[in-house]
Order: structure tokens, then sequence, then C-alpha cells
């Protein structure tokens, strides 16, 4: 069996025949046949796809085959059946995730997700995936093609079968904070199958400001977060440049006008 299943390797025999043999899906069989006569053929046939057995000596032979799909597994000499067994093929199921509770905001206003996610053979990577959302934007990026966010869930072993947990991380420096977004929750398992949960709508946590200057930067990044267009940013680097001409309104702080008046050069650059 594939290796993320964690499944010990499935030794054949003839007094198998009747036994019917649980594969997992994306399983291998490798083989070997003796005294197989100069000029015979040895074929292993697999879900109606055969695959010759290659010399590896003086009338022994090899084979390795994915197994793909079928209900037996046969051995042929010649055209003449060897030996055969039954099987049936155990498919592996995508993860499942979904939200345990709606995504909020804490009392610190750190962005908080509950989730809950497995796999049959164990969860190999959890995320969480964040966008604007549709009603925020005005011309940043086509709803259909939007910029996503990742944050990386964690789990408390490797590969586990269940992950019941939460998160908590302070995405107030985000640009996109205060804005409403858009969250999935995507999980992955060995064989690379993805599982994503039901979206969720949901304002990202924002610092308040008491200041009025602050709070003006605020608006004026919030507009930027939601129309990048050149246009944005002309009237963004004017704001900018509005506000440092006014030192009294923040003592004059020239850390502060250094910073606004370079911020407003790079946007209009």
């Amino acid at each position: 069996p594939p290796a993320y299943t964690r499944k010990a390797p499935i030794y054949l025999d003839t007094q198998d025949a009747q036994r019917v043999l649980r594969v997992p899906a994306g399983s291998k069989v490798a083989g070997f046949i003796d005294n197989v006569a100069e000029g015979r053929e040895a074929v292993l046939r697999v879900g109606g796809k055969d695959t010759p057995f290659a010399a590896v000596g003086p009338g022994r032979h090899q084979v390795d085959a994915a197994i793909e799909s079928g209900d037996t597994l046969t051995v042929l000499v010649n055209g003449r059946e060897r030996a055969t067994w039954k099987m049936r093929l155990v498919p592996d199921s995508p993860p499942t995730v979904e939200f345990t509770r709606d995504p909020q905001s804490t009392e610190r206003r750190e962005f908080r997700v509950d989730y809950v996610a497995g796999d049959d053979y164990g969860v190999t990577a959890l995320k969480a995936r964040l966008r604007l959302h549709g009603s925020e934007r005005k011309g940043l990026l086509a709803d259909e093609d939007p910029e996503w966010v990742t944050l990386d869930l964690p789990m408390v072993a490797a590969n586990p079968a269940r992950v019941d947990d939460s998160i908590r991380q302070d995405l107030t420096p985000h640009p996109w904070a205060g804005l409403k977004v858009v969250v999935q929750l995507e999980a992955q398992d060995g064989a690379e199958q993805t599982g994503v949960s039901k979206p969720a709508i949901v304002h990202l946590p924002e610092r308040r400001f008491s200041h009025p200057v602050a709070r003006a930067i605020i608006e004026l990044r919030k507009n930027l977060s939601r129309d990048n267009s050149a246009n944005t940013r002309a009237l963004a680097s004017r704001g900018l440049l509005m506000l440092s001409n006014a030192p009294q309104a923040f003592k004059g702080d020239t850390v502060v006008i250094l910073g606004l008046r370079v911020a407003a050069g790079r946007l209009r650059n």
C-alpha cells in the first residue's frame, strides 16, 4: 500500500484464492515466478491490464505494476491461469474540514478560527485562506481571480486522523484589517487530495485609533486595499502630504512627517 496509509504490505498466497483482499487505492504489486520454461511468457493481469514479467535469471521472472482498477489479480503463463486472487479496492476519501463556529474577533482583537478536520489515513496539512469580499473590491482584482492570504493551522501530531483545534492570530497590522473578508479552510492528505470548508464571511479585527491623524491614515489605507488603481494611489498620496503639512496636529513629530512624506512619494511614483 502507499506509504502514507501506514498499512503493512499484503503477502499473497495461493491459499488466499477464495478470500477477498482489501487493497488500498494506489497500491502496487510486486512478485516473482520461478521455473518458467524458455520461450514461455508470464503475465500479470490486473483489472484487464496485462503487465509482462521480466526475466531476471534462468527461469526466474519479476513484475512490478500499479493496481488502478479491477477486482481480480491473476498470473498467467503462456495464456494459462496459474494463480488468481480476488480483491476489492478501498478508495482513499479526500479529507474533510469545517468550522466548528464562525470566525470571530477576540477581546484582544485577535482573529480566532475554530476548526475540525479528518481523513481516513491522516491529515498532512491544514490552512485557512482569506480574500477580500467582493463588496470591498473596487478594481483591485477581479473577484474570480482573487488575491489570497494563507494562515497555516497547527496540528498537535503528524498525520492525525482527526484534528479539533483553534488558532488565534493578530492580523490588525494587515492592510485588510477592518474590512470584510471571505475565509475558507483547506485540508490535504497524503495522496495530495484536498478538502475545503464552506466559506465564512467576517470583518477582520482592527485596532481602534482615537487620534484623528491616525484615523485619517487608516482610512487612506483601507481605500488603497479596496482599490489599488492609479487614481486612488494619487488621492492617497495627496492625503498623506496634506497630513504632513499640518505638523501641529501631531506635535511636530519629525519621524511622523518623514514617514508620511516617504509613503506619499512611493505612492506617487
